[in-house]
């Protein structure tokens, strides 16, 4: 197992400087732990770990790999257990667990190759914005030299053809923080969208399209996995110009790596809600990737549901009592709108919000009946 992260150490002996960021850093060691198949529960436990122990210790720079073994979900810190279906996910037995980093619930399983690095705070960069693109840039540039090809977006998204190839997020502890992210191979979109709880089915289809459209590869990764980690231990190292060390053992972490056995899977932390920032929400949104979210609002009255790529709505599910019966869909609509002019003229006021969706979806249909009569 550790048979890669040699030869990666062997390799790191030229300084380079990563294309899109310069950083300037002090002369210190990474080391490099390779768990290999861990358990869904370790998958979590161990990075939060590594976090709260480097900061405890002043262990020093971490970059760690490891798989898990089945399928769970995650849940961020500041989200509520509301959102997800755990009555299917019971059914399924597929177990769920709250980290501490934040963002939505997610689906992994074991075809996503999850890499953590764990530095000082300031180590990289002061903005913690600046310090995650730092290191998906050199992590891109790793999947390049690995036959699976990519770039970072302006999106800030590890993708391809606008489909996301990375799921990554941070979390500080301390003077410490951990970027996190994930190789998807698959994506089981299917999965991914019956795990969510929401508000009305057609909402559902929405977000299982995008899905489709936007994550996970279009065809299978043919990669060598040794080869991709020891690709992102060269490129990490090179680019926050830190030599790097093969790390066998982490005894060191290990009654840490149990405390968080124990705090993510505890049931009154996953399901409790207390944390949540209390906030009017007028809206429910699943993001899809950055850029890409599905935005419903349902009402006794009238219920919406919007497709948003990239600031343009591409699909509309509407039902009104008062002005239609039945759901009416409408996809890639001729008269698009960005959803920030809509926002904007709407200022926060709902039903300003409601008229203009609905004018919208006026014009669009006006304009189909005109081109059915001409024709």
């Amino acid at each position: 197992m550790g048979r890669w992260i040699h030869r990666a150490v062997e390799a790191v002996t030229t300084r380079i400087t990563c294309k899109q960021y310069r950083v300037e850093i002090a002369s210190v060691e990474l080391r490099v732990k390779d768990f290999g198949l861990v358990s869904p529960l370790r998958s979590q436990s161990i990075w939060h770990a590594l976090c709260k122990f480097t900061n405890a210790t002043n262990f020093g720079p971490v970059l760690s790999f490891m798989r898990p073994a089945s399928t769970y979900v995650s849940l961020g810190n500041h989200r509520s257990y509301q959102e997800i279906n755990s009555e299917l996910c019971s059914r399924l037995g597929i177990p769920i667990y709250r980290r501490m980093a934040g963002g939505g619930p997610v689906l992994i399983d074991r075809n996503q190759l999850f890499f953590q690095l764990t530095v000082p705070s300031s180590l990289i960069s002061v903005s913690r914005q600046k310090s995650v693109e730092v290191v998906l840039a050199a992590v891109a540039d790793a999947f390049n030299q690995t036959n699976v090809h990519c770039q970072l977006d302006s999106y800030g998204e590890i993708a391809t053809a606008g489909r996301k190839l990375c799921g990554h997020g941070a979390m500080e502890i301390g003077g410490y923080m951990t970027v996190v992210g994930n190789l998807l191979e698959e994506f089981n979109f299917p999965l991914n969208s019956a795990i969510l709880c929401l508000p009305w089915e057609e909402a559902r289809e929405h977000v299982r399209s995008l899905m489709s459209a936007f994550v996970g590869p279009a065809s299978a990764l043919e990669y060598v996995e040794s080869d991709m980690k020891s690709n992102i231990a060269r490129s990490l190292g090179a680019s926050l110009r830190l030599p790097l060390k093969c790390t066998t053992n982490f005894l060191e972490i290990e009654s840490e790596i149990q405390h968080f056995d124990k705090k993510l899977s505890n049931t009154r932390w996953v399901r409790s809600d207390d944390r949540l920032v209390s906030r009017p929400q007028q809206f429910q949104l699943v993001k899809i990737r950055a850029g890409v979210y599905v935005l419903m609002l349902v009402r006794n009255d009238y219920k919406i549901v919007l497709s948003v790529v990239f600031g343009q709505i591409t699909k509309i599910s509407f039902s009104a009592k008062s002005i239609t019966t039945g759901v009416h869909t409408i996809e890639h609509p001729s008269i698009t709108k960005s959803i920030a002019v809509i926002e904007q003229a709407s200022q926060g006021n709902e039903a300003a919000f409601i008229k203009q969706i609905y004018d919208l979806v006026n014009q669009e249909q006006n304009t189909t009946r005109r081109k059915t009569v001409n024709v």
